[in-house]
């Protein structure tokens, strides 16, 4: 399965990137907005986990990769990983395209979980 992992922070991102590697996924990493949008353009994802926070270039965040996912990727579940919870994140980040969203910190075997749940064909 071809996982995205989307996060400013390069230790997490390397954490879970070991992580899903040593369980057989196809992973790819991106650390900023426009790194992650070409990724989407250029291959295809089972599942993303998004962080909101991102750096950038160009000014944008987890919202704008987001849109890019569902313009370039419609297929792919997105699971939004932000600690940036409030109710009206959480529904803005639903309504830009992600399928789920997940309160940092979470274990990484809750994300597995997720993600098995939201590919259970593909896993």
């Amino acid at each position: 399965m071809r996982i995205l992992l989307i996060d400013d922070d390069e230790t997490l991102l390397g954490i879970m990137a070991e992580f899903f590697l040593g369980r057989g996924f196809d992973a790819r990493c991106a650390g900023e907005s426009e790194e992650a949008i070409a990724l989407v353009r250029h291959h295809r994802f089972d599942v993303a986990i998004v962080d909101l926070e991102l750096n950038s270039i160009e000014g944008l965040d987890g919202f704008g990769v987001l849109k890019a996912l569902r313009q370039s990727s419609p297929q792919t579940r997105v699971i939004v990983y932000s600690g940036h919870c409030s109710d009206s994140i959480v529904e803005a980040a639903l309504r830009h395209g992600g399928t789920r969203f997940i309160v940092k910190p979470a274990s990484l075997l809750e994300l597995l979980a997720v993600v098995e749940e939201l590919c259970p064909l593909r896993y």
